[in-house]
């Protein structure tokens, strides 16, 4: 008994020790966390980080009374509109015209899917994303490597107008094809 005494003392000891010696835990911020080593995350802060380069070295230019020319556009965005509840791509030769120049030369392409929807529901999400991979397969068949292109679709929401006209609801049923240089 009398060996089983400072044992019992020890073993409480070394509990409470041990909890203290944990770190507490940091407190989180409120609402989601969201990843911030993702792919795309990577990519938007190293285009990020080219774009300021460029900027400070188009500073640099004009402060040495450098004479610009021509300035790259970052980013090319094309619309194409889409029938009611259709996801076949059709193309006008002015449209693949406004396009074609600038899909080979893109370092990424961000193809978007859109409806005219007011609420998100299942026929029309499948809608969208049937549009943005209508897309895609269109710039795969040009011969744009199928790894820098990434699809996003969205079946309500995010309109170019009010929505509420039958002219403007034509005009929300569309594909964004943006291209980054």
């Amino acid at each position: 008994m009398k060996n089983a005494t400072p044992i019992a003392i020890l073993s409480i000891s070394l509990m409470v020790l041990s909890g203290c010696s944990n770190a507490p835990k940091p407190s989180l911020p409120e609402g989601s966390r969201t990843p911030l080593n993702t792919p795309e995350n990577t990519e938007y802060l190293a285009l990020k980080g080219e774009l300021e380069s460029i900027k400070k070295e188009l500073i640099r230019q004009s402060n040495s009374g450098a004479k610009i020319t021509e300035v790259t556009p970052t980013s090319e965005l094309v619309i194409i509109n889409f029938k009611k509840n259709s996801t076949v791509l059709k193309l006008s030769n002015e449209m693949k015209a406004s396009l074609l120049p600038y899909i080979h030369n893109a370092k990424r392409i961000e193809v978007r899917g859109r409806t005219d929807a007011q609420q998100p529901s299942k026929e029309d999400e499948k809608v969208a994303i049937g549009r943005a991979v209508a897309a895609k397969k269109y710039l795969v068949s040009q011969g744009i490597p199928a790894n820098i292109i990434s699809v996003n679709y969205l079946s309500a929401g995010d309109y170019l107008n009010t929505n509420q006209s039958a002219k403007e609801k034509s005009e929300n049923r569309r594909v964004e094809i943006e291209m980054l240089f």
